[in-house]
């Protein structure tokens, strides 16, 4: 089973590993700034539609599969999915919203 950035996350945080997170509890958490979650989930909601290709499967998490869309991630979990990447990754290995880690 993969273990995502929202369980580890959860796991950080100690908190059931598959509960949902809103952006203000993020924010809370990681003293990081409200309108810097925004901005990145807005950036991953434009991300998803302008790159469907690259949007991974449901529970598999595969990318580049022929699938229909129902079988994918949703705009919102794909941006959510590109916020925990943030608060949880090193700055080091981070491969977007890089110009956001200043206000982080």
């Amino acid at each position: 089973m993969v273990i995502t950035y929202k369980q580890k996350y959860n796991k950080k945080y100690k908190r059931s590993l598959n509960v949902k997170n809103s952006l203000k509890q993020i924010s809370i958490d990681t003293n990081i700034k409200l309108f810097v979650l925004k901005k990145i989930y807005n950036r991953g909601i434009a991300a998803y539609y302008n790159n469907y290709r690259s949007v991974r499967e449901k529970k598999t998490f595969r990318k580049g599969t022929n699938v229909k869309r129902s079988m994918k991630l949703s705009p919102a979990q794909w941006s959510y999915a590109r916020i925990y990447s943030f608060v949880m990754k090193s700055k080091s290995k981070l491969n977007h919203d890089i110009d956001l880690i200043k206000h982080k």
